[in-house]
């Protein structure tokens, strides 16, 4: 019940120009010490522009991937958070990727994994996604999940720098192109960036 009036109530955000990467940081900091013993590894790109966000909504955005995560590995799991700027066209956005080692996400699913009540665990609400996916749509951004090539499961969203307008849900051909910069730090590897341990 908590979950459904969650999704359904439409709060007033407060939105301000704010440090995504500060705020992700902010938000491992809690799970230091947390039993659940994820492993973070981060990938913040510098030099990130200030993007407009309610830092309360994106701060509950951020806790239910890393749930969701969680939950589908059902034990321990990695968990790698990404930030970089992309372009398409003249339209700068920030993109936030949350990616995890567990086991991917059904073919069958992919076009309606953000829907309510859509999930592959047999405990859950089925609505952590469907938050997510509002919260996003409140700030003018647009998600999608992916298999990426190594396994595992991710989900990408992209917000607008400034002022932005909502926009649909991004199908693989409409996806933008990350800059050089972000693809290399990428593919460094998880040994040369900051890694996070929860115990």
């Amino acid at each position: 019940v908590q979950a459904f009036a969650e999704y359904a109530r439409t709060p007033r955000l407060a939105l301000h120009y704010g440090d995504l990467n500060g705020l992700i940081n902010e938000v491992l900091d809690l799970y230091r010490g947390d039993e659940a013993k994820i492993r973070f590894h981060t990938r913040l790109a510098p030099d990130l522009p200030p993007v407009k966000i309610d830092s309360g909504r994106i701060r509950q955005l951020l806790h239910n991937l890393i749930k969701n995560s969680h939950e589908a590995a059902e034990g321990g799991c990695e968990v790698t958070i990404s930030t970089g700027e992309v372009r398409d066209g003249g339209l700068a956005m920030v993109e936030l990727r949350v990616r995890d080692d567990g086991p991917g996400i059904p073919e069958d699913m992919m076009g309606r994994f953000f829907e309510p009540y859509v999930t592959t665990k047999p405990k859950g609400s089925g609505l952590g996604l469907a938050i997510v996916k509002k919260i996003v749509e409140e700030h003018g951004g647009i998600i999608w999940a992916e298999n990426p090539p190594g396994g595992g499961a991710a989900i990408v969203i992209r917000l607008p720098v400034g002022h932005g307008q909502a926009r649909d849900e991004g199908a693989p051909g409409d996806r933008l192109e990350m800059s050089e910069e972000y693809l290399d730090a990428a593919d460094q590897g998880d040994e040369q960036q900051a890694g996070r341990e929860t115990t």
